[in-house]
Formats: C-alpha cells, structure tokens, sequence
C-alpha cells in the first residue's frame, strides 16, 4: 500500500457537516461510538482512509466540535498537517469554530482550507453575507488566504470543485519527516479477539517496523509489535504521519490507556515539570496569573497542573512569555512538542505554545534563566541546533547520552556529529567511548580553569602552584574534565600533580630575597646534614619567613623529606645516583653503608632513605634496599 505521510484533519462547530464531508469523501462513517451515531453528534475522534487521485492515502481525522469534547479535538489536533475548517451557511461562525482556530493556531499548523458547508439551506444572498464574515474572521490566521469552497454534502451541489481544491493541495504538501527515533501518543486503546492489545495513534516522529522492542510511558511496560494496521491494511512498517494500530504482544489492554505514548525503550522518560514558550490569547481580559490551576494538553494526555510564570509576576492578554507547568501527573513530552493551556474552571483554551525542556526540577519564579530560555527556543528549531544546545548543557559528554537527549535517530545523529567536528564546533575528548565537549563551553571552561588559578595564587603571594587536588575541588570539575581543560589552557604547564602558570612570578622583597639566598646557602653548605626547619625560623626576624621557606619547596629548590627535615634538591639528586649505581652493582643497599657513604648521621639517613620507598625508587627488604621493579 502506497502511503503519503501526511494526516488530514477536520475542524469546526457542532453540527456543522463535518463528520458528513469525512463520510462523502471516504465512504466511511468516522462516528464510531453507538451514541455518536444515535446523537448525531462526534463525541470521540473519528479516523479514515482518504485515497487520492493518484491512488495514494492520507488519513483523515474527524474531530469533535462540542465544548464538552475540546480536550478529544485537541487530543486528535496533534499529528496534523492540514486542516479542513468547517463552517454551516447557516450558522456562520461559532464559538467552537473560533476556539478550534485558536487551537489550530498554537498547535503549529500552518496550512488548509475553508469549506462553507449546507449551502442548500440558505439563499446566494445569505451565502455571500456569510463568506464575508468569514474572511474578516480568518484576517491574520494561517487560513488567511485560504481556499474557499462551498458544498452541500446532501444535494453534492460544490462537491467537484470542493475535491479537485483538496487533493491538489494535499498532492503539494510536504510529507512528515521520517528522522528521529519512533514516538506515538496513544488515541485509543482496545481488545481485539484473536488479536490481544491494540492501541491507535499517529505517530509523531520515526519508523517502527514488525517485530520491534517499544516502551509504553509513562508505566515502562515493554512489548513487541505483532502487527502493524493503517487505513484497512496489514503493514509492514509504521512511520510518522499516518493513522496507526499497533497490535502488542503480551500487554494487558486495560494497563494503558489514551495520553501514553509508545516510543523505542531508553530514550523518553516521564516529567512532572515542563518548560515551555507560551501565549496567552488577547482575547482574555485579565491577567494570567503566576500558578493559576490549569488543564494541559499535549500529544494525547490531559492532565492537571499549575502554571509558573517565570521571570515576572504575570502574562497580560496576548503576551508571549516563558513558563513552567508543574503538573499533578507524570507525562512523556519532547522538546519541540505544542501543547495547549485551558483553564480548570471554567474550561476554556486561554493559550499554547511549544515545549523547551522538560524535567525533574521546579524552576523558582524570578530565578529562571531567561536566556537560556530563549537559546531553548531557537535551538529546537532544527536538528542541528538542537544537537548543539544538549552539547551546551551536558558539557563533556558521551555522545550515545546526548543522543537520546536528542530523540535522534542514530544515524542522523551521527551525520550531525560528523558535521560539527569537521567544522571545529565539536571537540573530541576520549574516542573509547566517545566524548565530545561544544568549542564555546570548551574554551568557557578554560578560561574558568585560568581565573580560578590566578586567584588562587594571587592570594597566596609566595605560591607558584596550585595542587591539582586543590584545583578540582575550587572547580568542581572531575579528573578526566580537569586534564581535558589543562591541555586546551596554553598558559598552564603540569609538573608532578601541580599547575602552574607559565607567566605566573613571585616577586619578593630585596630583605625576603636575602632570607632566601640565605637560607639555600645553609642547605648548600650542609647537604647531608641540614638545618631544621626549627632552626632555620629562629635564625630571622622576618614577619613571612615561614611563607618563604615553603617558596623554596615552590620553587623545588628544597625537598620536604618529613615535617620537620628538608634538604637541598642537589643532595637528594646525589643521593638517588648512589643508591641506584650501588643497588646496580651490588644487588642490594645497606642502610647502614648509605649513612656512612653520605657521611651523615642516621637521624637523616633512615627518613631520606623512607623518602625513596615513598616516590617508588625503592624498597625496603630487612636492613637493605633493593630498587622497585
């Protein structure tokens, strides 16, 4: 079966003609319910098979126009492409016709037609009267310059031209990208004897085919796909933009139902918090309030909520503006996603928008980041800019991470990441597994990482390093972050588990210069049996001598063997040749040969030579050394 992937939807009033057009064009009577039938009135969504002249079908959604079923006509809304706005010649336009407009509008569509139906039942005069206060109506909509054709779907009077306008302007539209991973909020959920569990819908992103794993969300029940049903055919693959049954395999009909959505396993969770772009309709007269109760509509699912206004106190009439729902139950969004706002009471549409983000997390009113809100809004744009934003926000990432942050099917991720990096946005970190941090956070990164050893050493004015213990914990990034940042900071030069800037000078005092050259002189003089730091303290009266000490060991001119036992650096380099040619030569070193080769006592032989176990040169076996393998 030859399917355009698109879906065809009705709008409009009560008793305006509409499920009687859907029947005239299908053949099929889309009031599937006994008391729809019986009232003559849409109660639930109507769906059907609509074949064009070129033998391809679309799917028609009929919805409902009564009040008291807006949230079933928003819930059949999503997924459409093109709209069919029908209006009675007799009645002209409604309350319903207009609140279905507003929904049309804030749910993205962008393209349909005008059909003035039950022209049998008024005059040429009334006809004419009624398509002016339609145009005037539709001023400033996307059905703004829309066709508009006139039908009697009893007398067929208008029909022709009516069908030729239709599927010529379905023929052009674009079908439904097929890119990103599946996701189908559920319409409706039945049992079907010999079958098991089916549940219909349209899908709204991605290709699944016979056979697949899913998970139902928000309860994470996981099925395979069994059959796969559109338009009065078995199929072999679902996609996005055509009316689906799914046939599960091994699910309970009666543990989903309508508002769940059926995605791949691993990538969608369920959120009590969405953030969103929203409008408030001018046509209200008061002020939207920070956490007035609402009603949410998105996909499929209605749920109850408060609306928080962020970054002000209020939304006035026909002002656009973020916000976050805080929701009484969990649901399963995307960014990108419309979504509709009604009132919990009285229950009427008061706006709608496009979801950002969604989380785990309550924003607080007044502490919203306003623009990251708004890079949020131009990122969802497209898949690329979307790809770029997650980067943003994760840092240094795996990109199989970022990837299901991004509903992406692999593919067309991959070829995004490819693109990025080719062209230096995206930096590769590790390749096992693969990493990659955004060239903007990279070199943000860096500059914190500078700053904060800068003041780190400004601070302290005789140091010349700042550990790399220390300066994770003042940047609170990991090991991997950390040594990633350090390679990309030309400044930063690493020795022995310090960091140190390379145009970084202590600039000392001409009486803390002689302290200094002083001090080394006494080390130099006595290389084996040292001054005590004790001694070296009580031997001035400088204010910062115990500061400049410590420079020395800065400035590895002086090695701190224990607490109270330095010695000069050319002495534990002599130290260390003899100990490494007599172990070479000997095959062992006598602790007590060491002292005497030194010419020292064994107050400072035995801590020097606990100092070379301790690096890793050697170790101790009895009273000897041998060197470490």
């Amino acid at each position: 079966m030859d399917i355009f992937n698109v879906i065809i939807g009705t709008a409009g009033h009560i008793d305006h003609g509409k499920s009687s057009i859907v029947k005239k064009l299908t053949g099929i009577n889309p009031d599937r319910l006994k008391e729809e039938k019986e009232r003559g009135l849409t109660i639930d969504l109507g769906f059907a098979p609509l074949t064009l002249p070129n033998q391809k079908k679309v799917g028609l959604v009929d919805v409902p126009g009564h009040e008291k079923f807006i949230k079933n006509m928003v819930a059949g809304a999503t997924g459409i492409d093109y709209v069919v706005l029908v209006i009675a010649a007799d009645d002209g336009v409604m309350p319903q016709t207009e609140e279905h407009l507003e929904i049309m509008k804030l749910l993205g569509i962008k393209k349909g037609l005008i059909v003035i139906s039950k022209i049998d039942l008024v005059d040429e005069e009334l006809l004419m009267l009624v398509e002016e206060d339609i145009r005037e109506f539709l001023e400033g909509s996307f059905l703004e310059n829309a066709s508009l054709c006139k039908v009697s779907s009893m007398t067929g009077e208008g029909w022709e031209p009516f069908c030729e306008t239709l599927f010529r302007e379905i023929q052009d539209l674009k079908p439904r990208s097929l890119d990103g991973i599946f996701r189908m909020p559920i319409q409706r959920v039945f049992t079907s004897h010999g079958h098991g569990t089916i549940a219909t819908g349209i899908p709204i992103a991605g290709t699944i085919k016979l056979g697949d794993e899913v998970e139902i969300l928000p309860q994470g029940i996981s099925a395979k796909i069994k059959k796969i049903h559109a338009y009065g055919q078995d199929i072999e693959s679902a996609r996005a933009g055509h009316s689906t049954a799914l046939n599960l395999k091994d699910v309970n009909y009666q543990q989903i139902k309508r508002g769940n959505v059926i995605s791949i396993p691993g990538y969608l969770k369920s959120v009590p918090f969405v953030e969103g772009e929203f409008l408030y309709l001018k046509i209200h007269k008061r002020n939207l309030q920070h956490m007035t109760p609402i009603r949410f509509h998105c996909g499929t699912t209605e749920t109850m909520g408060h609306v928080s206004i962020l970054g002000k106190e209020y939304l006035s009439p026909g002002e656009t503006g973020f916000i976050q729902v805080r929701l009484e139950e969990e649901i399963v969004v995307a960014p990108g996603d419309p979504f509709i706002i009604r009132l919990s009471s009285p229950m009427i549409t008061i706006g709608g928008g496009v979801i950002l983000d969604a989380g785990h997390k309550k924003i607080k009113q007044f502490r919203a980041s306003i623009d990251s809100l708004k890079s949020k809004s131009s990122s969802i744009q497209n898949d690329r800019t979307l790809v770029e934003m997650r980067f943003k926000e994760a840092q240094i990432s795996r990109i199989d991470d970022v990837q299901k942050k991004c509903l992406l099917d692999s593919g067309t991720f991959q070829n995004i990441i490819d693109q990025l990096h080719q062209e230096k946005i995206l930096v590769q970190v590790s390749s096992n597994p693969p990493r990659y941090i955004h060239a903007e956070i990279l070199n943000q990164k860096c500059a914190m990482v500078e700053d904060t050893i800068r003041h780190y050493l400004k601070n302290l004015k005789y140091k010349l390093y700042i550990s790399i213990l220390d300066l994770r914990n003042l940047t609170k990034a990991n090991a991997l972050e950390l040594d990633f940042y350090l390679k990309h900071l030309p400044q930063a030069k690493v020795e022995k588990g310090k960091v140190r800037l390379k145009n970084h000078q202590v600039k000392l005092k001409p009486a803390e210069e002689k302290f200094l050259n002083d001090t080394e002189e006494k080390f130099t003089q006595s290389l084996f049996s040292p001054p005590s730091k004790k001694d070296i303290l009580q031997s001035n009266d400088l204010k910062n001598k115990e500061q400049i000490l410590n420079f020395l060991l800065e400035k590895d001119i002086l090695v701190a063997i224990n607490q109270d036992i330095y010695f000069h650096t050319s002495a534990i380099a002599q130290a260390e040749k003899f100990i490494r040619d007599t172990i070479t030569e000997q095959g062992e070193l006598i602790s007590a040969e060491f002292r005497d080769k030194i010419q020292t006592s064994r107050k400072f032989a035995i801590p020097l030579l606990d100092y070379f176990d301790k690096i890793g040169l050697t170790v101790r076996k009895d009273n000897s050394r041998v060197l470490k393998k």
